[in-house]
């Protein structure tokens, strides 16, 4: 999805306008002219990780991302956590590095030993190495911490130089330097020391600036007068002299200082994390001797801690605000509904265009057809429900086939005898759509059939599987819909009672896959609860389904509304910064990275419930948005293709391959629900 740049700019410059100073300019795109501010939040583990903001003239900051992070701590560190991230433009213009401390204050402040590494061609996607002293060289046993570590282009050495502070034993804190290797994957060589302080004191917290062919290193001092002061050289690694007075504009303990250089400008802003006070402040300087500071020009919607600002460009920011939106704190309009429409036909067309619909009615087609009727609902594109008509006649308007009923099966089976299984019953939804349309008896003669046998049995334990809550209870709905048999709702509630009992997890919201998942007979690779993300995006996407279809009258739609709001509050949390969930709701690391098809799910259901006041558009649509921003700019493909579709299965798999390649129908039909809906939001706009 692709947004005019004008139109940001002007929304970002007019939010820049609010309260700006006399000095502040208006967006340019030429060349910087915008800021990036990466920052973390606090000392919980939840708030050790990488945020952005933006802002227009370097004074007034807006979160990206509701301020929750935009890289995933889990991913990138040893700790699982990271701190006091510094980014910086490479010299070639055009490539991004961060640094970061490798750290959960929780485990004490002398418990870090490493840092993490980042790289990146668009300040969106990062590559990333840790680096772990005590494992990287020999005779750091004693090593009590690596604090604050920030990079700077050596033009001499042409090389990038990272420098950091090192504490070992009873020593001082002392910030040392190596050169980091071509991919900035790792250091080169032994740590040397940079700076020798006078009095042997605590240095931390270094930030290099380069101006006028000198050398200007700010750090925190501690032990003997605790604040900021300046070493001067004019060469990058030796020589630093001491100046003596302190730099900061406060009394108020301090750290974290970060300089920038404004665009447009010949000045300098030096801020500092006032760490005691939860907010920063602001000096201004042209010559870094003397700081004025600006505090009542600044704003920012979010409290960070030591972080640093990056000059971007116009399209920088753009692409920022686009990846992460801010949930209304930059102005970002929604998608229009003409970029919606244009998206579900590119991914139906190319879809369809390369399977034929000739195929069994087996669930993973069905899937994809219920996303193919939500496609066909908005775009009013014949082909794609003669499409559906064509796989339905193909099947005759059934799922499995068999004529025995002494002989069906319910339990997992892909043969004409299971037509009691879930599996083969999911087609019913799309016969059901379909008979809507065209009310000949036939469409759903062998969903009635089977679905009223099975209903006459005494067994209320059809539902033994996650997946099959999606396949079936919308079934129940829309049957009911068209004959008003109340048994449909009565075996609802009942069927949904026996689910509920084996597979739901009461403590966290979730539920397990089926009963051969729950903890503690079953552990994830880290020993946590593990919740499978399609199964869970299954569940919430078929009770939205349910709730759309559901009379109001119903005596049990509280219990049914209740477990879908305890849903979109458990994945909400467990929703990562890049707008995925991973396979493993509550362990990322046991299976890593990007999956579509529960996060389609999820993106579907959440859209749902703010479409229809189910949902708080505030809480949750922040949620959605970064779900949509995955599926739009990571999942889909230039072609069409919709990629990182977990391939079928039961679980979370560590070490399975998923990647931009890796689709399926199921995962197709998913997007299309979720892109469906987001056409119904924009339509309300």
């Amino acid at each position: 999805m692709k947004r005019p740049l004008h139109l940001f700019l002007l929304l970002l410059s007019a939010l820049g306008a609010l309260a700006a100073p006399a000095t502040a300019r208006p967006l340019k795109a030429d060349p910087t002219s915008a800021y990036l501010f990466a920052y973390f939040t606090g000392n919980d583990i939840k708030e050790e990780a990488i945020r952005f903001a933006l802002s227009t003239d370097g004074y007034h900051y807006r979160a990206l991302n509701g301020n929750q992070p935009v890289v995933s701590s889990a991913a990138i560190s040893e700790t699982g956590g990271v701190r006091d991230p510094h980014i910086m433009r490479g010299d070639d213009g055009k490539t991004f590095y961060m640094v970061a401390t490798d750290m959960v204050s929780a485990k004490g402040w002398s418990s870090n030993r490493g840092m993490v590494l980042l790289k990146s061609k668009d300040l969106v996607n990062w590559m990333h190495s840790t680096i772990n002293f005590q494992k990287r060289y020999a005779g750091q046993e004693n090593l009590k911490r690596v604090w604050a570590p920030q990079t700077i282009y050596d033009a001499q050495a042409k090389k990038y130089l990272v420098y950091f502070s090192l504490q070992h034993g009873s020593e001082p804190d002392k910030i040392y330097y190596a050169y980091a290797n071509k991919d900035f994957t790792d250091l080169e060589g032994e740590p040397k020391q940079l700076f020798f302080s006078p009095t042997n004191g605590s240095c931390i917290d270094g930030d290099i600036v380069a101006k006028d062919g000198m050398f200007y290193l700010f750090f925190k001092t501690e032990g003997n007068g605790n604040g900021i002061k300046i070493a001067v050289s004019d060469k990058l690694t030796s020589g630093y002299v001491l100046r003596d007075p302190y730099v900061q504009q406060t009394k108020d303990p301090v750290e974290g200082a970060g300089t920038f250089k404004l665009n447009n400008s010949n000045d300098y802003i030096l801020m500092y994390d006032l760490y005691t006070k939860g907010k920063y402040q602001f000096t201004r300087t042209s010559d870094l001797q003397h700081f004025a500071v600006v505090d009542k020009d600044i704003s920012m919607d979010f409290h960070p801690r030591h972080g640093t600002v990056l000059p971007i460009t116009a399209a920088e920011a753009a692409r920022l605000a686009k990846r992460w939106p801010s949930g209304g704190n930059l102005g970002l309009a929604p998608p229009k509904k003409a970029e919606v429409l244009a998206l579900i036909t590119k991914v139906n067309d190319h879809w369809q265009a390369e399977h034929p619909a000739q195929v069994r009615s087996f669930w993973d087609h069905a899937a994809y057809q219920t996303g193919n009727m939500a496609a066909y609902a908005v775009t009013k594109n014949k082909k794609y429900r003669q499409y559906a008509e064509d796989w339905a006649v193909y099947n005759k308007w059934q799922g499995a086939t068999s004529t025995d009923r002494d002989n069906w099966q319910y339990k997992y089976g892909e043969t004409p005898d299971y037509v009691l299984f879930g599996d083969w019953q999911i087609c019913f939804q799309t016969y059901a759509d379909l008979y809507k349309i065209k009310r000949e008896p036939i469409r759903i003669a062998r969903a009635r059939e089977v679905m009223e046998y099975e209903m006459s049995t005494q067994r209320n334990d059809y539902w033994w599987w996650a997946d099959g809550l999606y396949m079936v209870m919308p079934v129940m709905t829309k049957l009911y819909n068209i004959t008003k048999n109340p048994q449909y709702l009565d075996k609802l509630h009942q069927y949904f009672g026996y689910a509920n009992s084996i597979m739901y997890d009461a403590e966290t919201g979730l539920y397990y896959r089926d009963a051969k998942y729950v903890y503690p007979q079953h552990k994830s690779a880290n020993g946590q609860k593990d919740f499978w993300a399609r199964g869970d995006g299954w569940v919430f996407a078929g009770l939205a389904k349910v709730l759309a279809d559901l009379p109001a009258t119903d005596p049990h739609r509280a219990e049914y509304l209740t477990k879908y709001l305890g849903l979109a509050a458990a994945l909400k949390k467990a929703q990562q910064p890049e707008g995925y969930w991973t396979r493993s709701l509550l362990d990322p690391a046991h299976a890593p990275g990007p999956e579509t098809s529960g996060t389609a799910f999820n993106t579907y259901a959440y859209l749902w419930g703010i479409n229809h006041g189910v949902l708080d558009k505030k809480e949750y649509l922040p949620t959605a948005q970064r779900g949509w921003q995955y599926l739009t700019g990571t999942a889909l493909q230039p072609d069409g293709t919709v990629g990182y579709v977990q391939p079928i299965g039961e679980k979370a798999i560590p070490g399975q391959v998923v990647d931009k390649n890796s689709t399926a129908n199921f995962g197709v039909g998913a997007f299309l629900l979720a892109a469906s809906e987001m056409y119904h939001f924009t339509a309300k706009q």
